[in-house]
């Protein structure tokens, strides 16, 4: 028993002894190359106890001695020479992060040799000033052909760094790079009303509670798909050039251009506008220039622009064959001929099964085929629409129409209906409760469209579709 207690308490000491070795380990050298490491790093850094909040200005000097100035004005970098603009956020934010950041991967000293690194004539001078009112100029000299490094130098320091080929590439921004480039600031939720004449058409959207209007030139529903491509290429319309020193208007199609563009955003209405025009240059290539309202700054911005704009009326125009929101159905009736199937939907659940409803019993479907049948009738849009008349009604016969779909909420109301006449050359036409007018769909969605209840059904009926 006491050599069991002897075993016991030598496996205890080991244990002990074992903890406080680890112990050491890490606070006497683990901690110890963790403080080296941070030691090191710090010393690798050009720019000592710098911190990207609390520069308040930034001068960026190139090669042809055109300087750039920056100041933070409420929070935010502005563009004060050499016009007064404002900046591109994510453009000055890569400048504060990589100054704040900036490492060298070696240093050393030479200042008989400075000519040798392009460090008197540097290719790039950065300038920053802080909160409290120091500043330091950065010298960035040549780029060393065998690893791509570049030389840099602060101007009050005698020492030399060498540093990654990206680095110089983040701080040596133009007027261009820095300079927002945005032309419209806003966002797609913000406009509430978009108003354009191209040619001879002038075309006015307004949102109308969840949907959009199209009030000229003809006033009908607008199509949410396009509403939504217009909106995002306001958003993003963005400069190719500026050209201040043109003054020339003429030049650039803007004298007395007709064409224009009109947002109204926010809950106050505001009014934004540009001039807009398209030329052919001395080489024959299409341009495309916007002029903002109040100015005489012609801009170049991308012929994507123009073309996203030059639309027909029907473009804008709605378009599905049905407008329901897919949730709210829960039952659907296929109408073929003599023929109706009824397919349900008892639980409230989006997910819940579909069965078909015949005397009195229920037979589970195919999910993923009534899924695909909602899909039709959702999303299918239109082709070609006409007026609607007696004689066009016969013509296709959608008086006494063969197939129909209609749809029915929980409460078994209907809520939307097609009935589809004779597929004709310009596809198939059809009669929907969203519009008096007559659509046409492509031939071959309809074909998609399955009045077989075997191809709906789990387990296929032998008398079915017979």
């Amino acid at each position: 028993m006491r050599d069991f207690h002897k075993s016991l308490l030598k496996t205890a000491l080991a244990i002990i002894i074992l903890v406080v070795l680890v112990i050491y380990a890490y606070f006497g050298e683990y901690k110890k190359a963790q403080e080296e490491a941070t030691k090191k790093e710090e010393e690798l850094k050009v720019l000592k106890d710098v911190k990207k909040e609390e520069i308040v200005q930034i001068k960026i000097t190139h090669k042809d001695n055109k300087t750039i100035e920056l100041v933070k004005e409420n929070d935010k970098f502005v563009i004060k020479s050499p016009i007064q603009t404002e900046t591109d956020k994510n453009v000055v934010d890569t400048i504060l992060n990589t100054l704040e950041t900036l490492k060298s991967t070696t240093k050393f000293k030479d200042n008989e040799r400075l000519s040798s690194y392009g460090l008197t004539t540097p290719s790039l001078i950065l300038e920053y000033r802080l909160s409290n009112g120091n500043s330091r100029k950065l010298l960035c000299g040549l780029r060393n052909d065998f690893d791509g490094k570049y030389y840099m130098k602060l101007e009050d320091s005698d020492e030399i760094f060498m540093v990654e080929g990206y680095i110089k590439g983040n701080l040596d921004k133009d007027l261009y790079n820095l300079r927002d480039k945005s032309i419209f600031k806003v966002e797609t939720n913000e406009i509430k009303k978009i108003e354009y004449k191209l040619g001879e058409l002038v075309y006015i959207f307004e949102q109308k509670d969840k949907n959009w209007e199209m009030l000229s030139p003809e006033r009908v529903r607008a199509d949410d798909d396009e509403i939504n491509r217009l909106k995002n290429s306001i958003k993003n319309l963005s400069a190719k050039a500026f050209h201040e020193d043109n003054k020339n208007l003429s030049e650039f199609g803007l004298d007395n251009a007709t064409d224009y563009l009109k947002i109204y955003k926010g809950q106050d209405m505001s009014v934004s506008l540009i001039n807009i025009s398209k030329i052919k240059d001395s080489a024959g290539n299409e341009k495309v220039y916007v002029m903002r309202q109040n100015t005489n700054v012609p801009i170049e911005v991308d012929n994507s622009f123009y073309k996203d704009l030059d639309k027909k009326p029907f473009d804008y125009t709605f378009k599905k064959i049905l407008d329901f929101e897919r949730d709210s159905i829960f039952k659907i009736e296929l109408i073929d001929g003599e023929t109706k199937y009824s397919f349900v939907k008892e639980q409230m659940d989006t997910g819940s099964d579909w069965y078909l409803a015949e005397d009195g019993a229920k037979k589970k479907l195919k999910y993923y085929k009534v899924s695909s049948l909602l899909y039709f009738l959702a999303d299918t849009k239109a082709t070609k629409m006409i007026p609607s008349n007696q004689v066009v009604v016969r013509k296709y016969n959608l008086d006494k129409p063969q197939k129909a779909i209609i749809i029915y909420d929980s409460m078994s109301k209907e809520i939307g209906r097609v009935e589809f006449g004779t597929k004709e050359t310009e596809g198939v036409p059809l009669l929907s409760s969203v519009r008096d007018d007559i659509s046409f769909i492509e031939t071959k969605k309809f074909e998609d469209v399955s009045f077989n209840i075997n191809d709906y059904l789990e387990e296929a009926r032998q008398d079915a579709g017979q």
